[in-house]
C-alpha cells in the first residue's frame, strides 16, 4: 500500500473521524529510522495519538512497528519501480508486517 498526499476532502474526514471516535491514549508510537530529527518523529507520533483507538489497537495486536525513515522509499523498497512513494507497509514470509512513512525534507514536508 502506498500512501499519498491527502486532498482537503480526506484531511477533513480525518478530523471529523478524531471528533467521533477516542483519541488513541496508548503508548504506541513511531521510531526513527536512518537520519531522521527526533522533532520530526515526535510530530509523527503526535498524529498518530489523532487516530481511532480501534486502529491503534489492531497495529499493536499485530505488533506492527511505524518507522519515520529518510530513505528513499520507492528506490529501497520498488528499485524505482513505484513513483512517487511516500509510504508503505511491509508484510513478510513469516508473518510479520512494518510500515515505512518517508520523511525527507525538502521534498516531504506532510507534517
Amino acid at each position: 500500500m502506498r500512501l499519498r498526499k491527502q486532498s482537503g476532502m480526506t484531511v477533513l474526514l480525518c478530523i471529523l473521524a478524531t471528533m467521533l471516535f477516542p483519541a488513541n491514549a496508548f503508548a504506541y508510537a513511531a521510531q526513527a529510522d536512518g537520519n531522521v530529527d527526533p522533532a520530526l518523529v515526535e510530530q509523527a507520533n503526535d498524529l498518530l495519538d489523532l487516530l481511532p483507538e480501534y486502529i491503534i489497537d489492531a497495529l499493536e495486536d499485530e505488533d506492527v512497528p511505524i518507522y519515520i525513515t529518510d530513505k528513499d522509499i520507492d528506490d529501497y523498497f520498488f528499485n524505482g519501480q513505484a513513483g512517487a512513494t511516500w509510504g508503505v507497509y511491509n508484510t513478510y514470509y513469516d508473518g510479520t508486517a512494518d510500515i515505512y512513512v518517508e520523511l525527507r525534507l525538502p521534498q516531504s514536508h506532510w507534517l
